[in-house]
């Protein structure tokens, strides 16, 4: 068998920011800033370099806090192996200081153990992309913890699913942050309407602890459930459906729409008409709902009505774009207008590109580049076999004249080992 590659990357200098407003300098990074108006957009999905870059295998030299409080040095690898319907991931850490030893530190864990032979499966370690029914109210949610340089049995969960009950589906969730979802699936038969199968499903979610965040815990005791039916026009093509959910004390949503997938992941198109009560927030356990979540106490307790559309295409396998569109009308008359689009070149000869714009007050295309839209701007270049240049740029419109911008760069060493 031939070897793998095995990669050290090491980030060893620290971001250096600089900020622009008017032509005066500031020494504040909103970048964090924007990146949680990203993540507050429960369905925007930004791109990043790591959805660019694909590595088998890995490993690298990292910061965390230890028990007292100091910094230490930790090394980590993590190599991955497949073998037919079974996988699984190692995680090995070693403290360089092993006098500094961080809380609930773990120096080997199995990251990730998987068996899927098509009729059931399951999978324990970190999960991500999960998406419940058609997204109302679970969708890409993700176990991962930004920041988090070293895994964690916190980050781990364990879904599985089944089959074998055909037309029954059985599919399971459970998670170390004590997230709980059951969902239950039946395919009807095909003569009930026009020849076409209609699946209906059920879908419950429990979050007992909610997510501990600076301004408190959101989400505790917070349960959600809701059913929906989905008919092909065109197998493994287009599909129409309706969905309704109810995140309990919030409100309830319902959403009737069609989604369209070709060639995988080439071209994947949604679109939603949604008509929402209360406060309830759509997608509410998402793909940063572990980091910052939404918390509906703060969101306007009225009714909204109005169309939600995502779009997905690859590039010829040189990238991908997507992008999102919210258009919502409150019972009080109020407009409300969401953009996103993201923009990601892959790998090549060492580079990779990623460029993530929102607009969350968009007002026609003068509003591009005012009232909050934000720019943010990723990128990977060699310096030479070993060393590469990981820069990013912001860039936060207050108004059509006004705005933020901010610089950082780091370097990253890559040592390559085979084994």
């Amino acid at each position: 068998m031939m070897a793998a590659p095995f990669f050290f990357p090491l980030t060893f200098i620290p971001k250096l920011s600089k900020i622009c407003h008017n032509g005066f300098m500031k020494k504040i990074n909103l970048r964090f800033l924007a990146l949680l108006l990203f993540g507050l957009l429960s369905k925007a999905q930004a791109l990043g370099l790591s959805d660019m870059n694909s590595s088998a295998m890995g490993g690298g030299l990292g910061m965390v806090s230890a028990s007292d409080g100091s910094m230490v040095a930790v090394a980590t690898l993590q190599p991955d192996l497949k073998l037919g319907d079974f996988g699984f991931g190692l995680n090995v850490n070693v403290l360089l200081d092993p006098t500094k030893k961080p809380n609930n530190f773990e120096a080997f864990s199995m990251r990730w153990v998987e068996y899927d032979n098509g009729s059931i499966g399951g999978r324990y370690g970190l999960l991500s992309d999960i998406t419940l029914g058609y997204g109302l109210l679970m969708d890409s949610y993700s176990t991962a913890r930004a920041g988090q340089s070293v895994f964690s049995a916190e980050q781990a969960g364990i879904r599985a699913y089944t089959k074998l009950f055909d037309p029954l589906g059985v599919y399971i969730l459970s998670t170390n942050s004590k997230l709980v979802a059951l969902r239950l699936t039946q395919t009807l038969s095909k003569d009930l309407l026009l020849g076409r199968p209609l699946t209906l499903g059920e879908t419950y979610i429990y979050d007992r602890d909610g997510v501990l965040t600076s301004s408190g815990t959101i989400g505790g005791d917070q349960g959600a459930g809701g059913v929906d039916i989905g008919m092909p026009i065109m197998e493994n093509l287009w599909e129409v459906f309706a969905e309704y959910g109810v995140l309990n004390n919030y409100g309830a949503g319902t959403s009737l729409g069609t989604k369209f997938k070709f060639g995988g992941e080439l071209l994947d198109l949604r679109f939603a008409y949604q008509m929402l009560s209360g406060r309830f927030v759509p997608a509410y356990f998402n793909k940063v709902y572990e980091d910052s979540p939404v918390n509906p106490a703060t969101v306007p307790n009225e009714n909204k009505n109005g169309w939600f559309g995502t779009a997905g295409i690859d590039l010829l396998g040189f990238g991908r774009f997507e992008s999102t569109y919210q258009s919502f009308t409150t019972s009080s008359g109020t407009q409300s207008n969401t953009v996103q689009a993201a923009l990601g070149v892959k790998e090549f000869q060492g580079i990779s590109f990623v460029a993530n714009y929102l607009q969350p007050n968009f007002a026609g295309i003068g509003s591009l580049s005012s009232n909050n839209a934000t720019i943010l701007v990723d990128f990977s270049y060699p310096l030479n076999p070993f060393t590469k240049m990981i820069g990013h740029y912001t860039k936060v419109y207050t108004t059509s004249t006004a705005y933020t911008e901010s610089y950082s760069a780091e370097l990253s060493f890559q040592l390559p080992i085979s084994f």
